[in-house]
């Protein structure tokens, strides 16, 4: 360790824009595309920086472009021998995929970083304390983000192409620039700090990023949650669980949104910590959003404080459109511009701007392309 170590508050922007992590030791575990974006953001702050991975250079998309000539050194294709690196270490700094507790993660690396993580200064509490850090790329971001809106979405399916119809809707309101960030392979680490302040930014986060967050989103949306990933879990119950870890990280005043079609996701409805707009494929319940008479319908959905609170602003009888105007194919897409809807009418943006955004929303690549007819 450099010096005599490194506070909470030396990961902020105010202080990295002034000097607080020049000179000091960074190593970041996992070297593709949220390793490369890190390091590149620590190295341009001042850091030394030291990027690990266990795959060899080639096997990692993009590693040898981004490293090649570059001050960051490198240390790829060792899965033992971590211990060294962490031991000068003042931030380590891990990718989602590298995180303590996950059956992928290598035996020897998950003993070296246990032993770090056990003399490293909490990510909670008043922040005081000076010494080693160990962080997550995702939990570094939203620490940047500051106070800018910020929404977070996961769910088994549907969680890129709901945080991309997000992001579409808030656009159409040109008073807030809108950033898109997370599991879509945009890591936010290197754009958020210098985003202007009312930036809304949505963020997709999936099962592996969930688990080493520790601030919190103003909205947080659920699409649903089905059995998946229990290589990485073990049982239904635990992949469910870790889903769940989103309502813990809304804030107190934000607004969890949750499809009431799925089960599960409706039980998390139910914590009742926070304010929650449900949203189904039938008649809304009060200060939801549903479907009447073939129209997507709004029932005295609240706009955030920030946005002027009070009800959001419909068409007569609380429409906002027909649902034969979804320009994407399914049932499923449906639920999914229900979720965004919601979003958009926390925020504040205009029904018009939301019909006209979701009727010429077509997806994202590689999602339901028609592939013969």
């Amino acid at each position: 360790m450099s010096g005599d170590g490194l506070t909470l508050a030396d990961l902020e922007a105010p202080a990295i824009a002034a000097g607080s992590l020049r000179g000091r030791n960074v190593v970041i575990l996992g070297g593709g595309r949220t390793g490369q974006a890190t390091a590149a953001f620590a190295a341009a702050a001042g850091a030394n920086v030291t990027v690990h991975d266990t795959d060899t250079i080639d096997r990692v998309v993009g590693a040898t472009e981004a490293f090649a000539g570059s001050t960051i050194r490198t240390s790829f294709g060792d899965a033992e021998n971590l211990a060294p690196l962490l031991a000068d270490a003042d931030l380590v700094v891990h990718s989602p995929a590298v995180t303590l507790g996950f059956p992928t993660v290598r035996p020897a690396i998950e003993r070296d970083l246990r032993t770090f993580a056990a003399g490293a200064i909490p990510l909670v509490g008043e922040g005081g304390a000076r010494g080693r850090l160990l962080i997550s790329e995702p939990e570094w971001a939203l620490r940047l983000l500051g106070n800018r809106w910020r929404v977070g979405v996961t769910g088994t399916k549907g969680k890129s192409t709901t945080s991309n119809l997000i992001a579409t809707i808030l656009a159409r309101d040109p008073s807030h620039p809108v950033e898109l960030g997370g599991n879509n392979g945009k890591p936010l680490i290197g754009r958020a700090a210098a985003l202007p302040p009312e930036t809304r930014v949505v963020i997709e986060l999936s099962e592996l990023q969930l688990p080493s967050l520790h601030s919190s989103v103003d909205v947080g949306v659920f699409t649903n949650v089905t059995v998946d990933h229990l290589d990485r879990h073990g049982t239904v119950s635990a992949y469910r669980s870790v889903k769940r870890l989103l309502a813990d990280r809304i804030a107190d005043d934000g607004v969890m949104v949750v499809n009431l079609d799925d089960p599960v996701v409706a039980a998390y409805g139910g914590i009742g910590r926070v304010e929650m707009v449900g949203y189904r494929l039938s008649s809304p319940i009060p200060g939801g959003v549903g479907i009447v008479d073939g129209w997507i319908v709004a029932a005295g959905v609240l706009r955030a404080p920030r946005y002027g609170g009070g009800v959001a602003a419909t068409g007569p009888s609380g429409r906002i459109m027909p649902v034969g105007e979804i320009a994407l194919p399914g049932e499923h897409s449906v639920s999914n511009v229900l979720a965004a809807v919601s979003v958009a009418l926390i925020a504040g943006v205009a029904p018009d701007a939301i019909r006209s955004a979701v009727s010429s929303f077509t997806g994202i690549p590689h999602r339901l392309e028609t592939v013969a007819v």
